[in-house]
């Protein structure tokens, strides 16, 4: 069967379970990494739970007792719940919390120079006239030295004596400038950056906090999950810039990458001449950016050595190259700010997605008796088609790469044995020319054409959109 990339259920490994019990225990199971709070256990019995909490690998705790039937290192299924199910819910909660009134009170006036709304009780509100504000504050007659002026009177235009300002207030009461203020109260360099930010923008940029959120992560696939040419760890390349796991590729030829992996994390060993992936410039903005990652290798961004979270400028727009260099690294990170946040984990299907646009295989059935069909066209000639393969949409068209020409045939219907010697070439539009020795009658225009792949479960077509 081809592969499957829109599965919406997860059942890796088997899951043990006791009757009216809320605890789940996995054998084989990346939980932590594939499943969320809310996705659904049991759908394999017909009797799904919601999941609670994911709290590891091989640990699930049910919202409510288990009535299937008890089961011992068994298989299972746990169906996703779409993400915008959750939206919808968090969006019906903000909706309740602005049913107060205000909104509409608000919604209901009608502006006008020199005015501005008020309260006049819960959910009510009006227009109030500046000019009724005007005019001087009026002091008391005498006050006490250090105290704290307070408002009083019913405008708010009349001062009285308040109480006496302690060390740190008469400090900042007295101080002649800003920096002399944060001074007075202690501020650190890092407060008086808080204090004197621009935008709250800048604020989180001061604490490292301005990529907090999903998608922080700049490099795809920083884990290795997904490896759509089923490269071996350890395998030599055969050239400069080879492919391996999705978007990393090997720079020097004769070299490979290899790793080992534990609870869900995979540790790569980069070779001496490096291993590398390059960020496309459309998701680079201009600003400041944070790598980090754990291990002993090296690491340059586009061509400049960098320390462990070191900080550095990015123009956005353009390509940016992060490579790693004799020994290991895992948990890479690339993002904007100017300190490293915690290592984002993102699910396995939004990382294939992800490396999708820039390369998508299409492989044979893992059976090697099976028949498994590319794609269907119509004949133009008794040797020519456009067989036509649907592909989502990619960074571009891309090269056009098979496994191998003997892998597959051409048929009229499924069930016609036999290889046909054939050419193939990229239309650069989701379709294929192919051209053919047609034995005398086998085929004629406007005859459907079928590509298959028989008895043959390495086969494969793909595009490649890398940088």
């Amino acid at each position: 069967m081809p592969l499957d990339i829109d599965a919406s259920y997860y059942k890796t490994g088997t899951a043990t379970v006791a009757a009216d019990d809320t605890a789940v225990t996995g054998q084989g199971t990346s939980w932590a990494q594939s499943v969320r709070p809310g996705d659904l256990f049991g759908t394999h019995v017909g009797d799904p739970v919601r999941i609670a909490s994911v709290n590891s690998n091989t640990s699930l705790t049910l919202a409510y007792p288990w009535k299937g039937p008890a089961q011992t290192a068994a298989a299972y299924e746990i169906q996703f719940t779409p993400y915008d199910t959750g939206y919808q819910a968090a969006v019906r909660e903000l909706l309740q919390m602005l049913a107060s009134g205000n909104v509409e009170a608000l919604a209901g006036l009608v502006g006008a120079a020199g005015t501005f709304p008020i309260f006049t009780g819960p959910g009510a509100m009006d227009l109030a006239d500046l000019s009724d504000y005007a005019g001087d504050v009026v002091g008391p007659t005498s006050s006490t030295d250090s105290n704290v002026a307070l408002f009083d009177g019913a405008t708010g235009k009349l001062l009285k004596d308040g109480f006496p300002a302690g060390t740190t207030g008469k400090a900042v009461l007295a101080a002649g400038s800003t920096g002399a203020a944060q001074d007075a109260i202690g501020a650190s360099s890092t407060g008086k950056s808080l204090l004197t930010a621009a935008s709250a923008s800048a604020a989180r940029s001061t604490l490292g906090l301005a990529s907090i959120g999903g998608m922080r992560n700049k490099l795809i696939n920083p884990l290795g999950v997904v490896n759509q040419r089923d490269y071996t760890s350890g395998a030599t390349t055969s050239s400069a810039n080879q492919y391996t796991v999705d978007r990393w590729r090997v720079v020097a030829s004769g070299q490979s990458l290899s790793w080992t992996q534990a609870a869900g994390v995979r540790t790569f060993t980069a070779p001496a001449g490096g291993v590398e992936q390059v960020i496309e410039g459309g998701a680079i903005l201009s600003g400041t950016y944070t790598l980090n990652w754990e291990g002993t290798a090296t690491a340059t961004v586009n061509g400049v050595a960098r320390a462990k979270g070191e900080s550095f400028p990015l123009t956005g727009g353009a390509n940016v190259t992060v490579r790693f260099s004799a020994g290991t690294f895992s948990k890479p990170q690339l993002e904007v700010g100017s300190s490293p946040t915690e290592f984002e984990v993102r699910h396995p299907g939004l990382e294939l997605e992800l490396c999708q646009w820039y390369y998508r295989r299409v492989k044979a059935s893992d059976s090697a008796s099976n028949w498994c069909r590319f794609g269907t066209g119509v004949c133009s000639t008794n040797s020519l088609s456009h067989v036509i393969i649907p592909w989502n949409m990619m960074r571009v068209n891309g090269s056009l790469e098979i496994s191998n020409e003997t892998h597959f045939t051409i048929s009229k219907s499924v069930g016609v044995t036999g290889s046909i010697t054939f050419s193939l070439s990229d239309l650069s539009n989701g379709s294929f020319g192919l051209s053919w020795n047609s034995p005398a009658g086998s085929f004629a225009a406007g005859e459907g054409a079928i590509l298959l792949a028989y008895n043959n479960k390495l086969a494969w077509i793909a595009r490649d959109a890398e940088l």
